[in-house]
């Protein structure tokens, strides 16, 4: 596998992550390669997303549980881009779980910038996105993965696809959802993972 020291290094916290956005924005651009008005609207309305998740999201009783009992290091390294807004609303948890567990390290990686490495984990032969690998800080060994999104969310645009919705209207509801749900369901299939990890 790709990954390494390096790489990790080179990887932004989630801090540098907002001020990259935002720095782009300013710049009337978005993150990656295809820059469109569009992707730059996603983008702007993203960062108001994750300040929205970081000052409504609680972590459930359940989950802290459970990352008490990771003992050594990890680093939950996530591809992203920042017109994403399953990222948007998703990423922010991953952090109130790092401000939290101090065990728990977020990096994150531009997906476009490093495409070798999301073609390792690709969703349905798709580079869907986000993607989280969960890694042993010390050797960088994969202990496990998860995205792009809640299976909740998924089930729910496979459902709106088959209405034949269109998909500005997909979003509004997936982005609906994603309010009400308030981070639940991400925190859920966390802690599923860490049950299979730590019995």
């Amino acid at each position: 596998m790709i990954l390494s020291t390096e790489l990790i290094n080179k990887a932004l916290d989630y801090k540098s992550y907002k001020e990259l956005i935002e720095g782009l924005l300013k710049e009337g651009k978005s993150t990656g390669p295809n820059q469109s008005a569009e992707l730059l609207q996603y983008s702007e309305l993203n960062l108001h997303r994750m300040n929205r998740v970081e000052k409504t999201t609680t972590l459930i009783e359940d989950l802290s549980t459970k990352l008490n009992l990771i003992k050594q290091p990890q680093i939950w390294l996530i591809l992203a881009e920042g017109w994403c807004g399953d990222a948007a609303q998703t990423i922010p948890i991953f952090h109130l779980i790092e401000k939290q567990f101090p065990q728990i390290k977020i990096k994150l990686l531009l997906r476009d910038e490093n495409v070798e490495l999301m073609d390792l984990f690709l969703t349905n032969g798709s580079r869907s996105i986000p993607k989280v690998l969960m890694l042993d800080a010390s050797s960088l060994n994969l202990l496990a993965q998860w995205g792009p999104r809640p299976s909740e969310a998924t089930a729910l645009i496979n459902n709106l696809k088959a209405e034949k919705l269109e998909m500005m209207k997909i979003k509004e509801k997936l982005h609906a959802w994603y309010a009400k749900n308030r981070g639940v369901a991400v925190q859920s299939e966390i802690i599923d993972i860490l049950a299979t990890l730590y019995n």
